[in-house]
């Protein structure tokens, strides 16, 4: 009777030349993209200006490559298809989860740096509240937007658990006096609910504010409200309580206790009862 040891020396040579014969599967290849350098004419008749175009990478649905380009100092996202002969300007929004891809990919691309982060730090008109968890609101004094993420900012602030420092990205004429108004004046969150405003600003609050647009712009911040958190991440639109605490990786709010059962109604009988 053959050992077990002999039965192993017999067919390893036979494992060995089966394992020669399979070969692993090599996983699917990237989808190619155009060079920039193909692209950036396009981009140009596309975006109308002086355009310079980063990375083009592919976006991993379609086929479609993410063309990432320079525009007057702001960071935008185009679109093409492998060979570059279309280009696309606009949102791509995933229909299965309702993502917007374009949005997210451009918060990323936007993201601040420390040195961001700090260079923003005297564009802060004021602050509110006094947590230690800080993070830049970005506003403009008529966007309703922008109140209805007051609204969890105040209550955050109020059980003392952030910081929200208030810079300005004005958009109209109107907002920009009111805007530079504040920074000129020294005013608070109470003045900028109501709208304060003198007529000729001084000119070291416009300075401050334009200041604090370019470098807002430069990271595609155009809209408001925006949120700029700790680790440099954007977030454009307003976030409820719920949406901020987890943004800001605070805890969730405490559910309220369930109510009493409701007490019956009616005139209890008196002691003893009746009849």
């Amino acid at each position: 009777m053959m050992s077990g040891g002999s039965m192993i020396a017999l067919l390893a040579p036979l494992l060995t030349l089966a394992l020669i014969g399979v070969e692993e599967t090599p996983p699917p290849a990237p989808t190619p993209c155009p060079e920039g350098s193909a692209v950036e004419a396009a981009a140009r008749r596309v975006l109308d200006g002086d355009v310079s175009v980063g990375r083009v990478r592919p976006v991993g649905i379609g086929g479609l490559c993410e063309i990432e380009v320079l525009l007057r100092g702001e960071r935008r996202i185009l679109y093409t298809d492998a060979a570059g002969t279309v280009a696309m300007l606009g949102p791509l929004v995933h229909l299965g989860t309702g993502r917007n891809l374009t949005r997210e990919a451009l918060e990323e691309l936007n993201r601040f740096s420390p040195e961001d982060l700090a260079a923003l730090a005297p564009a802060v008109a004021f602050t509110v509240g006094t947590g230690t968890t800080s993070f830049f609101y970005v506003v403009d004094p008529h966007c309703r937007y922008c109140k209805e993420g007051q609204k969890a900012i105040e209550k955050l602030a109020s059980e003392g658990l952030i910081t929200a420092r208030f810079v300005f990205l004005a958009l109209n004429d109107t907002s920009r006096r009111e805007c530079a108004s504040i920074l000129c004046d020294g005013k608070g969150y109470p003045e900028y609910l109501a709208n304060y405003s003198v007529e000729t600003p001084c000119e070291a609050g416009i300075k401050r504010l334009n200041d604090g647009v370019a470098l807002l712009r430069s990271h595609g911040v155009t809209s408001t409200p925006t949120y700029i958190f700790p680790d440099g991440r954007l977030h454009s639109g307003w976030l409820d309580e719920g949406q901020l605490r987890q943004a800001l990786g605070l805890p969730p709010a405490p559910t309220a206790p369930p109510r009493d059962a409701a007490a019956p109604t009616g005139t209890p009988a008196a002691a003893g009862g009746g009849k």
